[in-house]
């Protein structure tokens, strides 16, 4: 099993999810599905958009009908989580529950501490930090366990892959173009979704969410603002609004040292960008260099997460056939190409 075995989640042959946690864990996740008998209508993350995904994503949220599928969804989340935190193997209906509940607990704690941006956690007190980091760890192992339940790639009849070189500064791998390029993630007219690096409340802020922001327009905060907060290592679309790009994908990287375990949580940012990207039938994706910036993360360390991830998604990908890595400077994509070039040789 993979590194996130520490967590307590292993996804066993016959597709339940072994949830091996103490007492302690146990009792937290409890109340924290207790405390949400209350919740209302309102939002959470990661997993509330799993858990409504069955739910009309045009909806109108004031709609009394949607309010009320939306409290439906709550309560079944929170019933099933309460009946099996005492168990030692749970269902991928019931990880789903966890995986929202979770999310949700998280967002009403943040905002009981009044945290709304990543300098935010550093005044308030230990204790709820522990917390903080605990459901983050617990989130990012519900998310592995359930990202592999899906069914052996369908477009591929062997294990081997097919490389092909692309220029310099590309490969196509099983039909699909992984290019690397210095410039502007706002200038890619020729791609469907660019992704934004996004802040937890989807805000216009700096850096590439900034660029993002301003060119797109006041339009794209405000279909953002219904989809906040979101989690480290989840992912939402929006429409593109005055970029030439039809999509924008918002994910939240980690940020480095303080979001635990930062690969899985950066990885999670780049499968669930572009599972969004498969399932709303796009054909191309640009991407920056998540978390590299405010967010400290080493640049040859997350090329590698980035880049392994990408690698490792192309063959289960059915329409994105072009994966753009679009960096802010030369030095940038000298290390993304050697990274690219080491990870082909294996």
């Amino acid at each position: 099993m993979n590194r996130r075995r520490r967590v307590g989640f292993q996804r066993l042959d016959d597709g339940r999810i072994a949830v091996r946690l103490p007492a302690a864990v146990r009792s937290f996740v409890a109340a924290a599905a207790e405390r949400l008998r209350d919740v209302g209508t309102a939002p959470g993350s990661p997993g509330f958009a799993r858990l409504f995904g069955r739910i009309d994503e045009t909806a109108d949220a004031d709609d009394p009908a949607y309010v009320l599928a939306r409290q439906l969804a709550v309560d079944e989340a929170v019933a099933a989580v309460a009946a099996s935190t005492e168990k030692p193997v749970i269902d991928l209906e019931e990880a789903e529950a966890w995986l929202a509940v979770l999310g949700m607990t998280l967002s009403r704690r943040m905002e009981e501490l009044g945290v709304r941006t990543e300098a935010d956690r550093a005044g308030i007190a230990r204790e709820d930090e522990a917390v903080i980091r605990v459901v983050y760890a617990l989130q990012a192992g519900l998310i592995d366990a359930l990202d592999e339940r899906e069914p052996a790639p369908r477009r591929r009849a062997s294990t081997a892959r097919t490389v092909g070189v692309v220029g310099a500064d590309g490969a196509e791998i099983d039909g699909v173009t992984v290019e690397l390029v210095a410039g502007d993630i706002v200038r890619q007219p020729d791609v469907d979704a660019v992704v934004n690096a996004a802040n937890a409340q989807l805000l216009p802020g700096g850096g590439v969410a900034g660029a993002i922001h301003r060119a797109a327009g006041p339009e794209l905060a405000e279909e953002c603002r219904p989809l906040a907060p979101i989690s480290p290592g989840e992912a939402v679309i929006t429409g593109g609004h005055r970029l030439a790009n039809p999509y924008v994908i918002h994910c939240l990287g980690p940020v480095y040292g303080v979001d635990r375990p930062e690969d899985e949580l950066l990885a999670a940012c780049y499968r669930h960008s572009l599972e969004l990207a498969d399932r709303h039938g796009l054909r191309s994706v640009a991407f920056p260099a998540i978390s590299t910036g405010a967010f400290g993360y080493p640049m040859e360390r997350a090329a590698e997460v980035a880049l392994g991830t990408v690698l490792k998604m192309v063959g289960r990908l059915e329409s994105v056939r072009k994966v753009r890595f679009v960096l802010t400077d030369e030095g940038a994509l000298q290390v993304h190409r050697a990274v690219l070039q080491h990870l082909l040789e294996q």
